[in-house]
């Protein structure tokens, strides 16, 4: 069987990245140590959707990714911290989603993000993609 599926006009889109810290904590000889970690928050909006996620490295890490090479960027990111909304209705937390990362340029990198809600055991099923640019320069030293 072989379906196509109409791609949806999103009004007033908005992508909005912010610099955000969390404390990171670990036992070392029996203590405590926590540590600051700086990172960045992603949120996409528009009228009727958002999607926001948010990475658990440091956000420098991002500077180990090789040039003009594709990443899976799930690694990076915070598990059940991932959410899609949809106006009037209930979030989904941690859809399934396939999420890359690319590096170019210098510190250029482009974002895709391929989402199912399926498998959530939803009354109402979605699938999309967004797609983010940013330049790593605009955060590093916020």
């Amino acid at each position: 069987m072989f379906k196509v599926g109409k791609i949806k006009q999103v009004l007033n889109e908005k992508v909005t990245i912010k610099p955000v810290e969390y404390e990171k904590a670990h036992f070392e000889d029996g203590k405590s140590k926590y540590e600051t970690i700086k990172t960045l928050a992603f949120k996409i909006t528009s009228d009727n959707y958002s999607f926001e996620f948010m990475m658990n490295k440091e956000l420098t890490s991002l500077l180990d990714i090789p040039m003009n090479e594709q990443v899976d960027f799930n690694e990076y990111l915070f598990t059940g911290e991932t959410f899609f909304n949809v106006k009037d209705k209930p979030s989904y937390m941690d859809p399934n989603m396939e999420i890359t990362i690319y590096r170019y340029l210098e510190n250029s990198y482009e974002i895709t993000v391929h989402f199912d809600t399926s498998e959530l055991n939803s009354t109402i099923d979605f699938s999309g993609f967004l797609q983010v640019s940013f330049d790593l320069n605009d955060y590093l030293n916020k």
